[in-house]
């Protein structure tokens, strides 16, 4: 998975694991480990089929985005 221009623009790589990738870059962004300037980060682009993955991931449903607070 790649996250693009600071996390607006998603490409998943393995579909099959886009839970678990998101999952582990969730962990990873609230221990400051990714984007650690960054309070919020606001998803702008993304495969349809991953929106799924995302709001089990525990970004949230924000108008047509998604976002992930710290």
């Amino acid at each position: 998975a790649v996250m693009e221009r600071q996390g607006k623009v998603l490409r998943i790589f393995e579909p099959d694991m886009a839970a678990q990738i998101l999952e582990l870059f969730v962990k990873e962004y609230r221990a400051g480990r990714i984007f650690p300037a960054l309070n919020r980060i606001v998803v702008k682009e993304y495969p349809q089929w991953a929106a799924g993955a995302l709001a089990g991931a525990g970004f949230q449903r924000e108008m047509r985005d998604y976002v992930l607070y710290i």
